[in-house]
């Protein structure tokens, strides 16, 4: 039944799965170096620069880069909530916090700079007082003003509101369902669900021990719902050292598998199990090939999914019809 409802919600909203050879596009911009952690923002895509040490506004069209955020720190998760950008800085495990003060810029005695091309103000260089293993990736629900972070070394996604107060923390050691190593983060806003990429932990057999990766689903509480595993034995749905993950607007999943230069796409055939219904990309350097990418997006609006394509330090836009099973 969820399969059926999710396929009529796709047609209504113009949102088809074909099955297509279309070219991708290719960000051309020479500004980003790493660029690791990717979302939306009013102004455009945002990337976390990683090797760059940034925080990159790209044009969704055009990929051109319109806004650059620098940092001293180095940018993993990004996020935009409320007309600010919330960044996890790996060198400090601090949540920095900046602002655009561009029009209050303008009414002081030092605007006449013409080559000025940005305003952005961090207004706090530690949102939590505390600092963080690793802050690999941040998710957010505006409406409910909070932050979903993952700490990769601290082993455990931590829920903050809007000044740094944590409310709880979510697959902590000890806890029912523990998280490895979580890496990407993505929210079910409407079912107030929490999905986490982790390729941590271990699995043993009597060849030997090999990571374990699965994508770990909560609600919003930290209670475990289920979970979209790589051993699953599904064939051509395996995979191994995963990053990003994201989710359109009907439920599907995409995740990104790092090693394998390939993104993943799952579907809810029944409520919180999954199974595979297409993949896109491959490894390599040339079109439609990914060198150690690390997050995706989907923009439904253009029926686009975006991918950062990180050793080749730039930002790869498939259309939805580039999946194929």
């Amino acid at each position: 039944m969820i399969r059926i409802a999710r396929a009529v919600a796709a047609l209504v909203a113009g949102i088809i799965l074909t099955f297509s050879g279309a070219m991708a596009q290719t960000s051309t911009d020479a500004t980003m170096s790493g660029p690791i952690r990717i979302t939306e923002s009013p102004l455009g895509l945002m990337v976390g620069d990683y090797v760059g040490y940034s925080v990159v506004f790209l044009d969704p069209t055009t990929l051109a880069v319109t806004d650059t955020i620098t940092v001293t720190g180095k940018p993993l998760g990004v996020a935009w909530m409320n007309n600010r950008v919330y960044l996890g800085d790996e060198r400090t495990g601090a949540i920095e916090v900046y602002e655009d003060k561009t029009s209050e810029m303008k009414n002081t005695k030092n605007t006449k700079n013409a080559k000025k091309v940005s305003g952005w103000v961090q207004v706090s260089a530690n949102l939590t007082g505390a600092s963080l293993e690793r802050p690999s990736d941040i998710a957010v629900d505006e409406g409910l003003g909070l932050l979903f972070v993952a700490s990769r070394l601290g082993k455990m996604v931590q829920v903050l509101d809007e000044t740094g107060a944590l409310i709880r923390t979510i697959g902590a050691a000890g806890s029912t369902n523990p998280v490895g190593r979580p890496q990407g983060l993505a929210l079910d806003r409407v079912g107030q669900r929490i999905f986490v990429s982790d390729d941590g932990g271990e699995e043993c057999t009597w060849m030997g021990c090999a990571p374990a990766s699965l994508v770990h689903v909560y609600d919003y509480n930290g209670n475990f719902l289920g979970a979209i595993s790589g051993n699953s034995g599904q064939a051509g749905f395996e995979f191994s050292r995963i990053q990003g993950v994201t989710l359109d607007s009907i439920g599907r999943v995409y995740l990104v598998d790092s090693w394998r230069g390939q993104v993943l796409v799952f579907d809810e055939v029944s409520p919180n199990s999954w199974t595979g219904i297409g993949t896109f990309g491959s490894k390599g350097a040339g079109v439609k090939q990914l060198l150690l990418p690390h997050d995706v997006i989907v923009d439904e609006a253009s029926a686009s999914v975006y991918v950062t394509n990180t050793m080749k330090g730039r930002v790869e836009a498939f259309t939805m019809g580039d999946m194929v099973q």
